[in-house]
């Protein structure tokens, strides 16, 4: 028995100490379900980092009473989380959306890769017809001009590939969060 009550502190123990991070957003989420007395000796707690003293001494009443307010304001934030979830959804979109930022900033570099390959492609295929005509209108050949295309176009291929992977997981990231 008495493992199954300090099973229950530490895990109660593990929980407030969580709670105490994302106490600010809970707050937001959840603070017009509490009453205001909660929501001040709350605040007073968690975000103005006063004692149990110094609530107690500023509000009027006891030291146990303003613990007791600080454990059912905690414990009644904790269960409006439990049964709606309202901060994790929260907190998954904002994870979502910073992915997505990620993934759109790689879709613009691989843009950019795009556009300077093909505006090197058309400078050299401007520079090459440019050096096909002598002053005479005779066709001169360049050597290794088509090797040079060659491994321009495997290069836009390859950035079109990465460019095809990004928007897979840019759509995967959307169908994801509906």
């Amino acid at each position: 028995m008495d493992k199954i009550i300090n099973a229950k502190r530490v895990h109660n123990i593990k929980r407030a100490i969580s709670f105490s991070g994302d106490v600010a957003l809970y707050m937001d989420f959840y603070g017009g379900l509490l009453t205001e007395k909660q929501v001040e000796i709350l605040d007073c707690y968690y975000n103005e980092d006063y004692s149990l003293s110094e609530i107690a001494n500023g509000l009027g009443i006891s030291r146990q009473a303003a613990h007791d307010a600080i454990r059912s304001g905690s414990q009644a934030l904790v269960e409006y989380e439990e049964k709606l979830g309202m901060v994790n959804a929260y907190l998954c979109g904002l994870k979502r959306e910073d992915e997505t930022r990620k993934v759109i900033n790689e879709l613009r570099a691989v843009v950019a890769q795009i556009r300077e390959t093909t505006a090197g492609n058309w400078r050299s295929g401007q520079d090459q017809h440019a050096g096909q005509q002598s002053a005479g209108g005779r066709q001169i050949e360049q050597p290794g001009a088509g090797g040079r295309q060659f491994e321009q176009q495997s290069a836009i291929e390859q950035q079109f590939e990465r460019l095809c992977a990004i928007a897979q997981r840019l759509e995967k990231n959307f169908t994801d969060n509906n």
